[in-house]
Protein backbone atom coordinates (compact mmCIF):
# COMPACT_ATOMS: atom_id res chain seq x y z
CA UNK A 1 0.00 0.00 0.00
CA UNK A 2 2.79 2.40 0.94
CA UNK A 3 4.75 1.63 -2.23
CA UNK A 4 1.62 1.83 -4.38
CA UNK A 5 0.73 5.32 -3.15
CA UNK A 6 4.32 6.45 -3.57
CA UNK A 7 4.61 5.17 -7.15
CA UNK A 8 1.07 5.83 -8.37
CA UNK A 9 0.29 9.13 -6.63
CA UNK A 10 3.67 10.48 -5.49
CA UNK A 11 2.37 10.52 -1.92
CA UNK A 12 4.33 9.21 1.04
CA UNK A 13 2.00 7.65 3.59
CA UNK A 14 2.89 6.18 6.98
CA UNK A 15 2.24 2.62 8.12
CA UNK A 16 0.28 3.82 11.16
CA UNK A 17 -2.25 5.53 8.86
CA UNK A 18 -3.32 2.18 7.44
CA UNK A 19 -6.28 0.29 8.89
CA UNK A 20 -7.74 -2.77 7.23
CA UNK A 21 -11.43 -3.31 6.57
CA UNK A 22 -13.39 -6.07 4.83
CA UNK A 23 -15.04 -3.45 2.59
CA UNK A 24 -16.10 0.14 2.09
CA UNK A 25 -19.33 -0.14 4.09
CA UNK A 26 -17.70 -1.40 7.32
CA UNK A 27 -14.94 1.20 6.83
CA UNK A 28 -17.45 4.05 6.49
CA UNK A 29 -19.34 2.81 9.53
CA UNK A 30 -16.16 2.60 11.62
CA UNK A 31 -15.13 6.11 10.55
CA UNK A 32 -18.60 7.58 11.24
CA UNK A 33 -18.56 6.08 14.75
CA UNK A 34 -14.96 7.16 15.41
CA UNK A 35 -15.06 10.75 14.18
CA UNK A 36 -18.62 11.92 14.86
CA UNK A 37 -21.28 11.69 17.53
CA UNK A 38 -24.95 10.70 17.36
CA UNK A 39 -26.89 13.57 15.81
CA UNK A 40 -23.88 14.92 13.92
CA UNK A 41 -24.20 15.40 10.17
CA UNK A 42 -22.34 13.85 7.27
CA UNK A 43 -22.24 15.40 3.79
CA UNK A 44 -22.85 13.16 0.77
CA UNK A 45 -23.30 13.98 -2.90
CA UNK A 46 -26.29 12.24 -4.47
CA UNK A 47 -26.89 10.37 -6.57
CA UNK A 48 -24.43 8.12 -4.77
CA UNK A 49 -24.03 4.50 -3.73
CA UNK A 50 -27.08 3.90 -1.50
CA UNK A 51 -25.03 2.36 1.31
CA UNK A 52 -23.56 5.81 2.07
CA UNK A 53 -27.02 6.91 3.24
CA UNK A 54 -27.63 3.68 5.15
CA UNK A 55 -24.33 3.92 7.04
CA UNK A 56 -25.17 7.45 8.15
CA UNK A 57 -28.69 6.68 9.34
CA UNK A 58 -27.85 3.28 10.88
CA UNK A 59 -25.19 4.95 13.03
CA UNK A 60 -27.48 7.70 14.32
CA UNK A 61 -26.03 10.48 12.18
CA UNK A 62 -27.90 12.86 9.87
CA UNK A 63 -27.56 13.22 6.11
CA UNK A 64 -26.57 16.54 4.53
CA UNK A 65 -27.19 15.98 0.83
CA UNK A 66 -25.20 18.16 -1.56
CA UNK A 67 -27.03 16.99 -4.68
CA UNK A 68 -24.97 16.91 -7.86
CA UNK A 69 -26.42 18.94 -10.75
CA UNK A 70 -26.74 17.61 -14.30
CA UNK A 71 -25.43 20.23 -16.74
CA UNK A 72 -24.89 19.54 -20.44
CA UNK A 73 -25.01 15.78 -19.85
CA UNK A 74 -22.42 15.86 -17.05
CA UNK A 75 -22.82 15.93 -13.28
CA UNK A 76 -21.21 18.90 -11.54
CA UNK A 77 -20.81 19.96 -7.92
CA UNK A 78 -23.04 22.71 -6.56
CA UNK A 79 -20.30 24.48 -4.60
CA UNK A 80 -22.60 27.16 -3.17
CA UNK A 81 -24.80 24.47 -1.66
CA UNK A 82 -21.76 22.47 -0.51
CA UNK A 83 -20.40 25.51 1.31
CA UNK A 84 -23.76 26.09 3.02
CA UNK A 85 -23.88 22.46 4.13
CA UNK A 86 -20.27 22.58 5.32
CA UNK A 87 -21.03 25.70 7.36
CA UNK A 88 -23.51 23.73 9.50
CA UNK A 89 -21.93 23.41 12.96
CA UNK A 90 -23.10 19.78 13.21
CA UNK A 91 -21.38 18.78 9.93
CA UNK A 92 -18.38 16.65 10.87
CA UNK A 93 -17.59 14.43 7.88
CA UNK A 94 -17.79 14.50 4.09
CA UNK A 95 -18.09 11.16 2.26
CA UNK A 96 -16.36 11.91 -1.05
CA UNK A 97 -16.67 9.39 -3.88
CA UNK A 98 -13.98 9.71 -6.60
CA UNK A 99 -14.45 8.50 -9.23
CA UNK A 100 -18.08 9.04 -8.39
CA UNK A 101 -20.39 6.02 -8.27
CA UNK A 102 -22.83 5.90 -10.05
CA UNK A 103 -22.35 9.06 -12.18
CA UNK A 104 -18.84 8.04 -13.35
CA UNK A 105 -17.38 11.51 -12.81
CA UNK A 106 -13.69 11.83 -12.10
CA UNK A 107 -13.41 15.07 -10.15
CA UNK A 108 -10.88 17.59 -11.45
CA UNK A 109 -7.92 18.87 -9.51
CA UNK A 110 -9.73 22.21 -9.18
CA UNK A 111 -12.89 20.53 -7.87
CA UNK A 112 -10.94 18.58 -5.26
CA UNK A 113 -8.91 21.58 -4.12
CA UNK A 114 -12.09 23.66 -3.75
CA UNK A 115 -13.85 20.88 -1.78
CA UNK A 116 -10.75 20.41 0.37
CA UNK A 117 -10.44 24.10 1.20
CA UNK A 118 -14.11 24.34 2.16
CA UNK A 119 -13.72 21.32 4.42
CA UNK A 120 -10.55 22.68 6.04
CA UNK A 121 -12.23 26.05 6.66
CA UNK A 122 -15.13 24.28 8.39
CA UNK A 123 -13.13 21.57 10.23
CA UNK A 124 -14.80 18.77 8.27
CA UNK A 125 -12.99 15.47 7.87
CA UNK A 126 -12.93 14.16 4.29
CA UNK A 127 -13.54 10.44 3.94
CA UNK A 128 -12.50 9.61 0.39
CA UNK A 129 -13.89 6.47 -1.24
CA UNK A 130 -11.56 5.86 -4.18
CA UNK A 131 -12.32 2.16 -4.57
CA UNK A 132 -12.69 2.46 -8.37
CA UNK A 133 -9.64 4.69 -8.86
CA UNK A 134 -7.51 2.04 -10.52
CA UNK A 135 -10.11 1.60 -13.27
CA UNK A 136 -9.30 5.04 -14.71
CA UNK A 137 -6.98 4.62 -17.68
CA UNK A 138 -7.20 7.44 -20.20
CA UNK A 139 -7.28 10.61 -18.15
CA UNK A 140 -5.81 9.43 -14.88
CA UNK A 141 -7.15 10.06 -11.44
CA UNK A 142 -6.26 12.79 -9.03
CA UNK A 143 -6.75 11.76 -5.41
CA UNK A 144 -7.50 14.47 -2.90
CA UNK A 145 -4.98 14.02 -0.12
CA UNK A 146 -1.62 14.89 -1.69
CA UNK A 147 -3.09 18.09 -3.19
CA UNK A 148 -1.90 21.47 -1.89
CA UNK A 149 -4.99 22.55 0.02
Amino acid sequence: IINWFSKRHDWEINQEWINYSPGIVPALSFIALSFSNPGDKIIVQSPVYRRFFEVIVENGRQILNNELKLKNGKYVIDFDDFEKKANDSRAKLFFLCNPHNPVSRVWTRGDLIKLGRICIKNNIIIVSDEIHSDLIFLIGLIIIFPLPL
